[in-house]
């Protein structure tokens, strides 16, 4: 950890000891400490169940994994759970929502994968965030037979609600 130019106070001498900090007299030449986007997999399966170990699923033991590709690599998103399980995050919208935080709009398509389900398919919130974000993008769904299905996210949701029904009056 590094303490910030401006930002030393009378404790800071006892935590940079405590703790074998270094104190920085300058701040980073680029202020992006966080970088979500990672190169496109070669393999889509292969990291996919890699990032099914970082899943926090403390109740079902059900992870998901999603890889959203973009023109510049690929976002990673893995499933939450807490202990209020309707508050809990699903891998396809943690890498959306990743990359809409980082600035980024422009999806190509996704890869989600259940290991531990015969049949990979987004959940109805899922279906509505993808169908409104990328819904002419293709979404590969990995079963655990080691099939693949292919899917246009506005396939998976039927009939969706979009903005667009809403009347201006």
């Amino acid at each position: 950890m590094l303490f910030q130019p401006g930002n030393k106070s009378e404790l800071s001498d006892y935590w940079i000891e405590e703790f074998n900090l270094k104190f920085s007299e300058s701040y980073p030449e680029s202020p992006n400490l966080y970088n979500p986007i990672h190169p496109i997999p070669e393999d889509p399966v292969y990291e996919l169940n890699s990032l099914c170990k970082q899943a926090v699923t403390i109740h079902s033991n059900f992870p998901v994994s999603a890889l959203l590709i973009i023109n510049k690599g690929s976002i990673h998103g893995v499933n939450v759970e807490v202990e209020a399980w309707s508050l809990g995050l699903c891998a396809e919208r943690v890498a959306i929502s990743r990359a809409l935080a980082a600035g980024i709009n422009q999806f190509e398509r996704m890869h989600v994968a259940a290991p531990k389900s015969e049949f990979c398919s987004p959940c109805g919130a899922c279906r509505q965030v993808l169908n409104e974000m990328m819904p002419k993008s293709m979404i590969y769904l990995h079963h655990d037979n080691r099939s693949v299905s292919k899917h246009f996210a506005e396939h998976l949701l039927p009939h969706g609600f979009t903005s667009g029904s809403l009347k201006n009056r």
